[in-house]
């Protein structure tokens, strides 16, 4: 997903991209809000799906609450990446231009937090109510991040 989501600006039909400006657009963070979740839905989703059901026949539904966790802090490593990176709006740069500067020290922050979220999410299995208690502040905080991505302006977005 990760890798979609640097991809979505890019299209060989990248002039079709002027109709962003043209459209009575008021918050574009809500297209690339939209976007976000429609790649989760549909590259993400169906994966979790499998794994999830094969980690419930391997070990039960004891471990629902874990991967109810795992699953808010895999997408708030999503919306993380949509935050660190240049947002742009899908469709709209020709696939010839693609910069590569200042994407390793990005990464690096992607795969920091990652290492925090399970880390984190290690600990907490050793305290029996603590699962339990991070799902609703994770999914506030996953929400709380969507929300700030909708509310992207105009000046956020790079051109």
């Amino acid at each position: 997903v990760s890798t979609a989501i640097m991809l979505i600006p890019y299209h060989e039909n990248y002039q079709a991209g002027w109709v962003y400006q043209s459209a009575p657009v008021h918050k574009p963070g809500n297209i690339v809000s939209g976007a976000t979740k429609s790649l989760l839905v549909k590259y993400f989703g169906p994966l979790y799906l499998i794994l999830a059901s094969a980690a419930i026949f391997i070990w039960g539904i004891k471990i629902i609450d874990d991967l109810l966790l795992g699953l808010m802090n895999n997408i708030f490593i999503v919306l993380c990446i949509v935050n660190l990176y240049n947002i742009y709006l899908p469709f709209s740069m020709q696939p010839n231009i693609k910069s590569q500067s200042g994407k390793f020290a990005k990464m690096l922050l992607q795969f920091i937090i990652m290492g925090i979220l399970i880390l984190l999410h290690y600990l907490a299995l050793r305290i029996w109510w603590l699962v339990p208690v991070l799902i609703p502040v994770m999914t506030l905080v996953t929400w709380g991040m969507i929300k700030r991505i909708q509310q992207f302006p105009w000046s956020k977005f790079s051109i």
